[in-house]
């Protein structure tokens, strides 16, 4: 069929010069560049509109192939369109297929950073987003785009996916360095042992250059990076939703290395004279602290997790999962961009109110943990527990003293 033909049938959605519309009926001037953005001349300036489009066989027997023609972006909302079939471009099929047109635009990748080897649930906002049966994203990365599928949400009206780790990509990295580094010591010439005239002093100590060159290897596996040179890959990130044509929004996401953190600190007291708070102290509600971390990068997406430790923990230092609470009882705090200070590498974040004042103790045990994503969280790792004051529930019932036996036992 020489004269395959796909015809795209536009029929506006209500009618022009209509009274009984609502003020979104097209105009005449939008409806000249519905589908054309050139020379209006020749085409019709109201009413339906239908663009022919040459067709080819599907290679695979699914049908014809044939490429969408462009759309104005500021009025092809106007339009409800349809699609037929022709083998000679005269005759077409009686039934018409409803055809989706949609203009989309990411707005957001959230979180839009994540760790290099671990996998990271991702949601993308976006602008003109619709329902359909296939999404995909696509992420960018220097030596490759990967397609991965995704999902429609409903009730955020938005796209997820996940972002696998780059472990693939780190080891071939690694093989292939340590190819390298293997060649270039095999390329290098024996060292050459000069042996002192008999009879005179001074001569190297037996094992000594041999201790000197394994603290030197010992020294270079230390600063060998482990992530190849990736911490901080930015990559951009795409969506479809058909599986062909895909943003060029180029909304990014950022994968990041090693980070640890091992300080809190606390702002100088407000009061003159007042003492400075440590880790040491029990730490009051709404106190503000600073943690240290190292590795920090931009983000909105900061938290600041407390997991409560039960007063039956026999090492606060090493706790183990039957030493916590239960989970639904710690408090995660979120933590704003303004509270992310990346010229001092610090999360500002201030103590919750702590669970409930515990029998045998006057304080409550908590270990401390920060995410720079909301997902993935990495302990602060102090020398202690800190020490949060317990929430004392002001409606208790106050235990009363009678007043003589208060006189008597001071009388003893």
């Amino acid at each position: 069929a020489h004269d395959l033909t796909v015809k795209f049938h536009c029929e506006p959605t209500s009618t022009l010069g209509n009274a009984e519309d609502d003020g979104d009926a097209p105009t005449v001037e939008d409806l000249q560049g519905a589908y054309h953005d050139g020379n209006l001349e020749d085409l019709p300036v109201a009413g339906p509109l239908e663009m022919l489009v040459a067709a080819t066989v599907d290679p695979g027997g699914n049908g014809v192939r044939c490429s969408v023609p462009p759309f104005n972006k500021k009025t092809f909302h106007l339009y409800n369109v349809t699609t037929q079939v022709s083998l000679d471009g005269q005759r077409y099929t009686a039934k018409a297929l409803p055809f989706l047109i949609y203009n989309v635009n990411v707005v957001q990748v959230v979180p839009n950073l994540g760790p290099l080897d671990q996998k990271t649930k991702v949601e993308v906002v976006a602008e003109g987003l619709v329902k359909t049966s296939v999404q995909k994203a696509r992420i960018d990365f220097p030596w490759e785009q990967r397609e991965v599928p995704a999902t429609y949400d409903h009730t955020t009206h938005s796209i997820r996916f996940t972002i696998r780790g780059l472990e693939d990509k780190i080891h071939a990295l690694q093989a292939e360095r340590d190819a390298a580094a293997a060649a270039l010591r095999a390329a290098e010439p024996p060292p050459v042992q000069e042996e002192a005239p008999e009879g005179e002093e001074g001569a190297p100590a037996e094992g000594a250059g041999g201790e000197a060159a394994a603290a030197e290897e010992e020294d270079e596996a230390e600063e060998v990076d482990k992530f190849c040179g990736l911490s901080g890959l930015t990559v951009p990130v795409e969506i479809s939703l058909n599986g062909k044509s895909f943003t060029s929004d180029m909304k990014t996401f950022t994968f990041y290395g090693e980070v640890s953190s091992d300080k809190v600190s606390f702002p100088p007291p407000a009061a003159e004279g007042a003492e400075q708070l440590t880790v040491e102290h029990i730490l009051k509600q709404d106190t503000v602290f600073m943690v240290h971390v190292e590795g920090l990068l931009p983000t909105q997406y900061a938290k600041v997790r407390f997991k409560w430790l039960k007063e039956t923990c026999a090492d606060p230092t090493k706790p183990g999962e039957e030493d916590f609470l239960p989970e639904k009882e710690w408090f995660t705090l979120d933590l704003d961009e303004k509270d992310v200070n990346l010229e001092a590498g610090t999360l500002k974040a201030v103590v919750p109110p702590g669970p409930l004042k515990q029998p045998e103790r006057d304080d409550i045990l908590t270990i401390l943990e920060f995410s720079m994503n909301g997902q993935h969280f990495h302990p602060v790792e102090l020398p202690a527990p800190l020490k949060i004051a317990p929430y004392v529930d002001p409606n208790a019932p106050v235990e009363e003293i009678d007043p003589k036996a208060k006189a008597k036992g001071k009388k003893k």
